[in-house]
């Protein structure tokens, strides 16, 4: 018997695809998020993110973009990296910085189960990025989220565009519904 679980759990371990999932992002002095760190708890599956005009739901996107790196400050909605940085009157962060924490299952070439891409940027505009703590190249953070499978092409902060067009589809139905957007 003892022979057949361990077969049985080794053809489950090569059917299994591997998988990385954000478990929570990190924000201090981004955008709207003001100078105190926030942490934003996700989690494995569909996540959705609601709440009025105005509340900073796609800023939760951006701040992913950001630190992974896969955004340009035009597609982040700012003039420069700077720009980034929370401000309101004459009161303005020294930095803004953004963890990006995922649980590794296997997606990620490297052995820690928890893997944190984190990206500072400072009123100049230098940028710092990080994997687990330890400072690195841009390079280096798109190479290892290529090798998981994860590029500029497969994310989608707003990820409704990249549900499927068919109407039958119940996930776009849904979309659509919860979206405002009717027709294709």
């Amino acid at each position: 018997q003892l022979i057949y679980i361990l077969f049985v759990k080794m053809v489950q371990n090569l059917t299994e695809k591997p998988k990385a999932y954000i478990t929570k992002v990190v924000v201090e002095g981004f955008k709207s998020y003001g100078r105190k760190r926030k942490e934003i708890p996700l989690g494995e599956g569909f996540i959705a993110i609601v709440g009025p005009n105005g509340s900073g739901k796609s800023n939760i996107g951006d701040a992913i973009s950001f630190a992974l790196g896969l955004a340009s400050s035009k597609v982040l909605r700012a003039k420069n990296l700077s720009y980034l940085i929370w401000s309101k009157g004459d009161k303005r962060a020294d930095y803004a910085l953004v963890e990006v924490h995922f649980k590794n299952e296997g997606a990620f070439p490297i052995e820690e189960e928890e893997i944190v891409f984190s990206r500072k940027v400072f009123p100049n505009g230098r940028s710092v990025f990080k994997i687990n703590g330890k400072p690195v190249k841009e390079r280096d953070v798109k190479e290892l989220l290529t090798r998981a499978g994860i590029t500029e092409n497969t994310y989608n902060p707003r990820g409704h565009y990249s549900l499927p067009q068919n109407d039958s589809h119940p996930e776009t139905q849904i979309n659509r519904r919860h979206s405002g957007n009717r027709g294709v």
